[in-house]
């Protein structure tokens, strides 16, 4: 008989009232001869034990192995999804990419400087200048490259109507999407979208005496990018603002924040001549 054990790193979910285990990383198979299998989770797609087989899942965070789930007897099998992924930008700029749902999200936010048809999108700098944008263009917060790495760009309404912003075959998500996400991400959604502060990473301000970052348990990494609107550069660390496909108004369009003081997910408008973070979502 094999005695099986599942690792990967902190991302995961088990869903036993439908059979699935979304995981990512390796199985590893430990058989009875003492002998160790390492399987790609890629190559798998269902695994099938035969009677009285007991499987052992651990959670590794921190190079600390702690089990999650200590066995189970009377299970038939488990079904593998890929949770994780990639895509590249016209760029070559390569974001870690997470299944949310029936979707599939950016984990980090559009650092693009092409349209995904080769042309180019303006960097403009300088407030005033910005403000007065009718036409597609994308900033720095503070005109500060060092924060490109981590928080991306930030663009005007005006590049993501072009409709030619996200990689091909991917799009800015619509508020209907960004309103589906929100239903099935259920309470306390904007903590489960917002990066985890660690010791090392200390990205989201505290709210008091509290971390005003999240769980992150879907792998998003929601970051506190700020935005550039009517006067200036503000909200680093405090906020994220993410734009939406859709127009409230002439001057005004749709977007959801994320806030250090808060758990939500909260739907805005704002001017489509600010400056905010976009996330992309497969076609």
């Amino acid at each position: 008989m094999y005695r099986l054990k599942f690792y990967w790193i902190v991302l995961f979910f088990i869903i036993l009232a439908n059979g699935l285990l979304a995981v990512t990383g390796d199985l590893r198979v430990h058989q009875s001869d003492g002998t160790l299998v390492r399987i790609p989770l890629d190559d798998i797609t269902t695994v099938l034990f035969p009677d009285e087989s007991t499987i052992e899942i651990y959670h590794v965070n921190a190079g600390v192995v702690s089990p999650y789930v200590a066995a189970f007897s009377d299970l038939d099998s488990v079904t593998f999804e890929k949770i994780e992924g990639h895509v590249i930008d016209i760029d070559g700029n390569n974001y870690k990419t997470v299944k949310i749902n029936n979707s599939w999200w950016m984990a980090k936010n559009l650092q693009t400087t092409c349209y995904n048809d080769g042309s180019s999108i303006p960097n403009v700098t300088g407030h005033s200048a910005w403000l007065g944008l009718t036409t597609g263009a994308y900033c720095i917060y503070n005109d500060d490259n060092s924060n490109t790495d981590k928080y991306g760009f930030l663009y005007n309404w005006y590049a993501v109507n072009t409709g030619k912003l996200a990689p091909a075959g991917w799009h800015v998500p619509s508020q209907a999407e960004g309103d589906a996400l929100k239903t099935y991400l259920g309470t306390n959604p904007g903590h489960k979208l917002k990066s985890i502060e660690t010791a090392d990473e200390n990205n989201w301000r505290d709210h008091y005496s509290t971390s005003g970052g999240g769980s992150d348990i879907f792998g998003f990494r929601g970051l506190p990018a700020g935005d550039h609107h009517s006067t200036g550069y503000t909200y680093l660390r405090e906020n994220a603002y993410f734009w939406t496909s859709d127009q409230q108004s002439e001057n005004t369009g749709k977007c959801w924040k994320l806030n250090y003081n808060n758990t939500n997910l909260d739907p805005t408008n704002l001017g489509k001549n600010y400056g905010m973070s976009v996330r992309c979502v497969r076609d």
